[in-house]
């Protein structure tokens, strides 16, 4: 393997680790809507 193909290498899984943390993240916020959401809803029913 030469310098040039582990860079690329490299920038891939750079690449790919960078679209995993966006993806988590993304479904952090979507679930933490969703509980928020899931709350309001709870304490409209106790009310």
């Amino acid at each position: 393997m030469n310098a040039e193909q582990l860079n690329q290498a490299l920038q891939m899984t750079i690449s790919e680790m960078s679209t995993t943390s966006t993806n988590s993240m993304i479904t952090s916020n979507v679930l933490s809507i969703q509980l928020d959401e899931q709350r309001e809803e709870n304490q409209r029913l106790q009310a």
